[in-house]
């Protein structure tokens, strides 16, 4: 479902669920490297997902409704190169190449999460 859209079980998550950040922490660890071996237990890669979320983006509460809202923006670079130049950030294509910067306004921090391959 990750690697290939038109997968049986591509209709497991929404469009709009895929877009969401921790779907992609998620699914970059789920689809790991060239060493990458199948496995069948889930818990590991939830529970790192949801630890590297968490990490990575701050949240604030409404003390009116106690509800908490993601204050953080996450932007994905996906090229640094400009016309003419080669892209300084990916040397080459791949799946497993991604730059995420995690902006908190309120703490005025940047949070990068980051992979070459």
């Amino acid at each position: 479902m990750l690697l290939v859209p038109e997968s049986e079980f591509s209709d497991v998550f929404s469009d709009e669920d895929k877009d969401e950040f921790l779907v992609r922490i998620f699914g970059h660890l789920v689809v790991g490297g060239s060493l990458c071996q199948y496995e069948d237990i889930l818990n590991p890669y939830l529970t790192v997902s949801k630890l590297l979320y968490k990490d990575l983006v701050s949240v604030q509460v409404d003390t009116g409704d106690e509800s908490t809202k993601v204050v953080s923006e996450v932007i994905q670079i996906l090229s640094t190169r400009s016309e003419g130049s080669p892209d300084l950030l990916f040397t080459k294509p791949h799946v497993n190449n991604f730059f995420y910067m995690a902006i908190d306004p309120f703490q005025r921090t940047v949070k990068t999460f980051y992979h070459h391959a």
